[in-house]
């Protein structure tokens, strides 16, 4: 990576504003309250959030292995 700046494609970028989206909160205390939830709380949290990108075109972007979650690769939406 050489630093240059990637544009990202307008899913990028509605995704990229749909996961900053925290009315009230701020990126730390938001990750600190993800810190502070048990499995259930953020098991909930997830599935909000899941339901969330699903009602904005994502269906399936947050995939859970085991306990984990990770986000899935977004492929560039190409109508046609």
């Amino acid at each position: 990576i050489n630093g240059s700046h990637i544009p990202l494609s307008p899913a990028q970028l509605k995704l990229m504003n749909l996961l900053n989206e925290s009315p009230g909160m701020t990126g730390r205390e938001e990750l600190q309250r993800l810190m502070n939830l048990n499995s259930h709380g953020l098991s909930v949290l997830m599935n909000k959030l899941k339901a969330k990108l699903r009602d904005a075109g994502f269906p399936d972007v947050i995939i859970q292995e085991n306990n984990a979650y990770r986000l899935r690769k977004i492929q560039p939406v190409t109508d046609g």
